[in-house]
């Protein structure tokens, strides 16, 4: 079983649009404590730092705590639509629409520094 730190770090590397200090400055904590959280060396990060993590790459908190369930939010909403009612093209149709809309979106940084 992976750690949160293994976990949260595979996140980040896989990911073009993001650094470690990007996710530091959205939560509100330094680059050291990030690096801290990151290679973990913080071994129970705080509950409010883990959630905020969460919320700003798109995962589901409960995967980030456990390695258990949908990693991402996308997934979760997916995996909870019931559309065993409506015909195979219609579903098809219908996860297009969602899969639009669940990318997560990082917040625009005004400086572009």
């Amino acid at each position: 079983m992976t750690s949160i730190a293994e976990r949260l770090r595979k996140v980040i590397d896989s990911r073009d649009d993001v650094r470690d200090v990007d996710v530091a400055r959205a939560i509100g904590v330094s680059k050291a404590a990030m690096s801290d959280i990151l290679n973990g060396k913080t071994k129970q990060p705080k509950p409010t730092n883990l959630l905020q993590i969460a919320d700003f790459l798109g995962l589901e908190i409960r995967w980030v705590i456990s390695g258990i369930g949908p990693k991402t939010r996308a997934e979760a909403r997916r995996d909870s639509l019931d559309l065993s009612d409506l015909s195979d093209g219609a579903k098809v149709r219908i996860q297009t629409i969602v899969d639009a809309f669940s990318e997560p979106t990082l917040p625009t940084n005004s400086n572009n520094q």
